[in-house]
């Protein structure tokens, strides 16, 4: 991208993971430089924040030196050099560190059960409901914090879960009024 976008921006978003190389002959290998093609080789400095993950240490090939950087990293094109068939992008790298990672993101649906579940305790608690009554809340939070995440992510299982904390609350409303 030669013109910068509305916000002054030249450059994009990776949405997946990407790989990257310390080793300037690798990626010239990667690109295909060098031979009868035409070839982008991207280059970047990592800082003391945007930086990716060595991978060196488990890869098949540790030779590669491979970095890798989290999804909705942003490049931004900073000057373009063209040396005959190969064109050098210099990017400047800013990784997103407020994306969440694969478990925050399928816990996601139980977070929001169990904040339901807390939400239901405290409006009681601030109602003067004795802790003692609340036992069948505290005790569907205890099983949904032990459950599998997974399972909140099925719309049917965490229907259910939500009517179970409601009809826990119905319960405990009418045992006040009973004992009222």
């Amino acid at each position: 991208m030669r013109v910068p976008d509305k916000y002054n921006v030249k450059g994009g978003v990776e949405f997946g993971f990407m790989s990257a190389t310390l080793d300037r002959r690798v990626a010239m290998h990667y690109a295909g430089a060098g031979t009868e093609k035409s070839a982008i080789l991207l280059e970047m400095q990592m800082g003391m924040i945007d930086r990716g993950a060595d991978l060196s240490w488990l890869s098949q090939y540790p030779h590669e030196r491979e970095i890798l950087f989290a999804p909705l990293s942003a490049l931004e094109v900073r000057r373009l050099q063209v040396d005959g068939k190969l064109c050098i992008v210099d990017i400047r790298l800013s990784v997103n560190l407020q994306a969440l990672t694969i478990e925050q993101v399928i816990s996601k649906m139980q977070r929001s059960h169990l904040q339901l579940i807390d939400l239901l305790q405290d409006n009681l608690r601030f109602a003067g409901v004795p802790t003692n009554v609340l036992a069948p809340l505290q005790q569907l939070r205890l099983k949904a914090s032990h459950a599998n995440p997974i399972d909140f992510n099925v719309a049917s299982k965490y229907r259910d879960s939500t009517n179970k904390a409601l009809d826990s609350q119905d319960s405990i409303f009418e045992a006040l009024v009973q004992s009222a």
